[in-house]
C-alpha cells in the first residue's frame, strides 16, 4: 500500500463509526492507483451524518461523502449518488476520470 497522508478532522458524533474511515481509506487507496493522490482530508459531519474523505487534484475539490452508499461532488456540484461499496472500484474509476478531464 502506498504511503497516503491523512489528515483527520472531527471524529465525534453519535454515528460516528471507524469502520466507515477505513472504507474511505480504501477508497483514497484506489484513487491514488489511478490518479496518484497522496494527501486526503478524512472527517465526520454529524449534522448530515456523513463520513467525508476530500482532496484537490488539478485546482478541482472532491468531496466523497459515505453512510451506507458512495455520493461525491467536484466543487459542489452533486455527481454520482448512491453507488454501494461493492461498487467502489468502478465509483473510483468514474470519479478519477472525471477529474482528469475537467480544466484545471
Amino acid at each position: 500500500m502506498a504511503d497516503l497522508n491523512f489528515k483527520i478532522g472531527n471524529t465525534e458524533g453519535q454515528y460516528f463509526t471507524e469502520w466507515r474511515f477505513d472504507e474511505l481509506r480504501h477508497m483514497a487507496q484506489l484513487i491514488h492507483e489511478r490518479i496518484g493522490i497522496t494527501e486526503f482530508d478524512l472527517f465526520y459531519d454529524p449534522n448530515e451524518d456523513f463520513h467525508h474523505l476530500t482532496f484537490e487534484y488539478n485546482g478541482n475539490k472532491a468531496d466523497i461523502r459515505f453512510y451506507k452508499v458512495y455520493s461525491e461532488s467536484v466543487n459542489g456540484e452533486n455527481g454520482w449518488i448512491g453507488c454501494p461499496r461493492s461498487g467502489s472500484w468502478n465509483f473510483a474509476t468514474a470519479l478519477c476520470n472525471k477529474l482528469k478531464e475537467m480544466p484545471q
